[in-house]
């Protein structure tokens, strides 16, 4: 954080721009992680509730992808998320 502070100030940006951009980039990157732990939270919720009806996987799967894309999650987001979760969980 430090570096890239100097190196910005260094290529002639106020302190002053610098530090809001700082700030702004660690708002931002905080939302991000509370969104990602709102995605785990419905994804597990829904593959509980999948799981229970017994559903076949490719079912089960359509079924969640649907959930998430009805809540507002982009389809990328919602596919990168689902296989880093099973590629973690296997």
């Amino acid at each position: 954080k430090r570096k890239i502070a100097s190196s910005l100030e260094q290529k002639g940006f106020s302190h002053s721009v610098v530090k809001q951009c700082l700030e702004a980039h660690s708002f931002i990157r905080e939302l991000e992680d509370e969104g990602k732990k709102e995605l785990q939270k419905r994804y597990e919720k829904l593959v509980r509730k999948y799981e229970r009806k017994g559903l076949d996987p490719f079912e089960k799967k359509q079924k969640i992808i649907q959930a998430l894309l009805s809540k507002g999650y982009d389809y990328s987001t919602v596919k990168n998320w689902m296989e880093q979760w099973e590629n973690s969980n296997f």
